[in-house]
């Protein structure tokens, strides 16, 4: 795990708006930055409400077309329209799908210029030009700037066995990011969330995670292609403005796969069932939406239940250490946005250290396992009280 660099910044200028009436930020011996309890936070309360530093649609998604808000990730699709689009037919009448829809803010608008993003209101399209999408519009590109973002897109970024896409389509968005707050505020300013993340370059952790020899290219082979793909995307200008190289790009390349966060929010769909069964339809019909289940594989079944993959880097994660018995856990917001809830899954007591686990479901999982899982993903040894306690039974 490398250290992150000297800034002209402070700390507490990034963390003021993390940082609430229930926690703060403080260094401690041998972890660095953890996040702490000012106060007691009762078992199921909400301990800080966090938005993504960077965040992009699934690849394999987005070139499929589904409709996906490009900066909140919340689903644009109607419940009929995500069954529809995954089962394949008609998908039953549905009850008071209406006032489902009316409940919601959602009043899609698509991007005046020409490219096929979407978004959820005028706002929320007005935001995403002011943090990103100005520079990563097609419509506003040349057609070289436009030819090397979709070739970014359409290349499989396959190296040692490991597919990068959905990484390299999250990295060109943050650099995106990086680049407009750069005009706003300097490249300190805009390179700073992304520098005290936890880092390794990425050359080095696709030479450390490949699970066999690609005798296509090496790592450094394909940092080059991207790099240039990058350079070719943005332009000369925008690029030298926050001071990019390829060594850059490896690092930043880097910090977001060790950071980034799998999202897989409930679709429409699934809130559409879960919003029926509080207004008390009858069973009958509920179950009765299971019934072409029957003949569909398992994996289609799932399907329906989600329709706004992404990944996500957030600000939490840079200083919340992880524990394999972690005293929180992070939720979805109500508004299934790229929003994140932490929530205490325990009564937390005042001067605690707050902690997640970076490993899903880590009760089920053995010690060796769990520390061959951390090494390998996030090149830590852990030391949590839990693993200290089976450390010694082995």
């Amino acid at each position: 795990m490398n250290v992150p660099p000297v800034t002209p910044l402070k700390d507490e200028e990034f963390y003021k708006d993390i940082v609430n009436s229930k926690i703060s930020v403080e260094n401690i011996e041998g972890k660095g930055k953890a996040m702490v309890a000012k106060k007691n936070i009762k078992e199921g309360g909400i301990i800080l409400t966090d938005h993504a530093l960077v965040v992009s649609q699934d690849l394999d998604d987005r070139l499929a077309g589904i409709p996906v808000c490009a900066h909140t990730m919340r689903s644009l699709e109607t419940p009929s329209e995500t069954f529809e689009r995954v089962v394949g037919s008609r998908v039953p009448k549905l009850p008071r799908v209406n006032q489902f829809m009316m409940e919601d803010d959602i009043v899609p608008v698509r991007c005046a210029k020409g490219c096929p993003l979407q978004f959820v209101n005028e706002k929320i399209k007005a935001e995403a030009d002011r943090k990103w999408h100005r520079v990563l519009c097609k419509g506003r590109m040349t057609s070289e700037q436009r030819e090397a973002y979709e070739t970014i897109e359409k290349t499989k970024w396959k190296q040692g066995g490991t597919d990068y896409s959905d990484s390299f389509h999250l990295i060109l968005h943050a650099i995106a990011r990086i680049i407009c707050k750069a005009e706003q505020d300097g490249p300190a300013a805009a390179w700073y969330p992304y520098d005290i993340l936890a880092w390794a370059m990425w050359d080095d952790l696709a030479l450390e995670w490949a699970t066999r020899k690609d005798a296509k290219r090496t790592p450094q082979e394909v940092l080059e292609a991207f790099s240039v793909l990058i350079f070719k995307t943005f332009g000369a200008d925008a690029c030298g403005n926050i001071g990019l190289s390829k060594e850059k790009i490896s690092r930043l390349a880097g910090g977001l796969l060790l950071n980034a966060q799998e999202r897989s929010p409930e679709s429409p769909f699934g809130r559409y069932l879960a919003w029926l069964a509080e207004k008390e339809v009858p069973n009958d019909f509920v179950g009765g939406m299971y019934d072409w289940r029957a003949d569909k594989p398992t994996d289609v079944s799932n399907e329906v239940y989600y329709s706004a993959r992404a990944q996500g880097v957030y600000s939490t994660h840079a200083v919340t250490n992880h524990s394999c018995e972690p005293n929180a856990e992070v939720q979805y917001t109500e508004q299934m946005d790229e929003g994140l809830h932490m929530v205490a899954t325990r009564n937390i007591e005042a001067g605690e250290e707050i902690t997640i686990s970076y490993i899903l479901n880590p009760d089920g999982v053995g010690y060796v396992e769990r520390q061959a899982y951390l090494a390998n993903h996030y090149r830590f040894t852990c030391t949590c009280d839990r693993c200290l306690r089976e450390k010694k039974l082995e």
